[in-house]
């Protein structure tokens, strides 16, 4: 038993994942059958869960008759199992929690991470730098179906909107958005790609006729998206110095100035905006907080906590193990410790006891006032002394035991 069942992907975001803790006195071991999208161990809630061959199987409840008993069966690499057994008699009653989820909720960093642009869709957050420009959300959609940001000038001179971040150097990246015609007399739109040294790359176009204008950069383009959408990109080649990126989408009059003074009521649309390590565009990655968007630790199914019941088989190859629910009473003798006739075993004013209230009595059932003397009996007539003739009674002993014959 050897091989890994596969990577995760957000392409297949409704799947089921599925991940094992086994805990131990002094340790958890977290492990999954696979590896994230960038082929290393896969985060959920934080927690590393690594790569390791299993095959779990009958973890399904039946719907009546004896309880589930899952078998988990654990590739045995270099006699690492085989030596957690030695360490921990054969895993005995050790807990085995088994977690899932939907993949489209797991954390980001196990995905591959393909736009550096954050909030890609809603230019009112605060991540974008908004100048002489507010930004909204209207019920509007581009092609891609991704939400539209409208935004509408100020009475400034320069009308944008910017994002910042780390950057690698010497690599070329490619920035991109989807635009839209919304006032005649603003027409033209500049998306602007810079590093922390200097300008790299640019590409401008007038949204009436959806000609890309003249540029400097090379590598730049336009693609009509139909219904008077447009995706406007540029690639540039960040200087070797460069520690950030700088991404802006600004807007030009009619002349093609991007200094005109604005009147407050014009602007245009902007979404998908995206930002690629690459030269040239690459497929959209919609993004939120994170370039996982969907990202929730929170969405997860109701943890399963089984016990290891028995080492089934041992190979070098693999050792596979039969599991038990702690619910799962078969062979238990409750009650689970010291059984004493009429004798309570709390400690008198402790959580168990849960008795709080003034002095009531001493040793021997006799009423008294002073708090030195105030001792429980550990009777039932002590504790109803306190909790009332006909009260419920947290009494810690038996108030009577008998052997019973097995029938």
């Amino acid at each position: 038993m050897s091989a890994l069942q596969g990577q995760l992907s957000l392409s297949t975001g409704l799947s089921i994942w599925e991940g094992f803790e086994l805990v131990l006195p002094d340790q958890t071991i977290r492990f999954h059958a696979g590896t994230n999208e960038n082929r290393g161990s896969v985060i959920w809630q934080g927690n590393v869960y690594t790569p390791w061959p299993i095959q779990a199987q009958e973890f399904a409840t039946p719907s009546q008759g004896s309880p589930a008993r899952p078998k988990l069966q654990v590739g045995n690499f270099g006699g690492t199992i085989s030596a957690l057994c030695r360490q921990y008699d054969d895993l005995l009653v050790a807990k085995l929690k088994r977690r899932r989820t939907l993949v489209k909720y797991m954390d980001a960093v196990n995905f591959v991470q393909s736009n550096y642009l954050l909030w890609s869709e809603e230019a009112t957050q605060t991540v974008w730098t908004k100048a002489g420009v507010t930004a909204s959300l209207p019920a509007l959609f581009d092609p891609y179906g991704s939400q539209v940001s409208q935004l509408v000038e100020g009475l400034t001179t320069s009308h944008y909107i910017r994002q910042v971040g780390t950057a690698f150097p010497a690599e070329w990246y490619t920035a991109s958005a989807v635009v839209k015609l919304c006032d005649a007399d603003r027409p033209q739109v500049r998306i602007r790609l810079a590093d922390s040294v200097g300008f790299r790359s640019d590409a401008f176009m007038d949204l009436s006729t959806g000609q890309l204008l003249s540029t400097v950069s090379p590598d730049r383009g336009v693609v009509n998206l139909g219904g008077g959408s447009y995706l406007i990109w540029c690639s540039g080649l960040l200087d070797p110095a460069a520690t950030s990126f700088d991404f802006r989408v600004l807007s030009r009059d009619a002349s093609g100035s991007e200094t005109y003074t604005g009147n407050g009521t014009s602007g245009f649309y902007v979404s998908s905006m995206q930002l690629t390590r690459s030269r040239g565009l690459l497929a959209y990655q919609k993004t939120g907080a994170s370039w996982n968007p969907t990202a929730n630790p929170t969405e997860e199914y109701p943890v399963e906590t089984w016990i290891i019941t028995r080492k089934a088989s041992e190979t070098p190859a693999a050792i596979e193990f039969e599991l038990g629910s702690p619910l799962d009473l078969q062979g238990v003798k409750l009650p689970r410790r010291q059984v004493i006739a009429g004798t309570c075993l709390w400690a008198y004013r402790s959580g168990e006891c849960g008795y709080a209230g003034g002095p009531v009595a001493d040793y021997a059932n006799r009423p008294t006032s002073d708090p030195a003397l105030d001792q429980c009996s550990r009777s039932v007539t002590g504790c109803k002394l306190r909790f009332g003739e006909f009260g419920e009674l947290p009494f810690g002993g038996f108030p009577g035991i008998a052997r019973v014959p097995r029938l």
